[in-house]
């Protein structure tokens, strides 16, 4: 069985941290630079608008 992080402390001194394990619990303007990097990320490897919508992180 792996070992799972689920339970451990949540780390708020991290700039991208929220105030639960869910999506929803973390604030709109974190939400928001996350959705800014994974857009920063596509476009810097060549990707247009649709597929780093269907994609987002994914390795080329």
């Amino acid at each position: 069985m792996s070992k799972t992080h689920y339970k451990d402390p949540l780390d708020s001194s991290k700039p991208l941290s929220g105030t639960g394990r869910n999506g929803w619990e973390v604030p709109p303007e974190v939400q928001q630079k996350v959705v800014d990097i994974i857009i920063e990320d596509g476009r810097k490897r060549g990707m247009h608008n649709r597929d780093i919508a269907h994609y987002g992180f994914k390795q080329k």
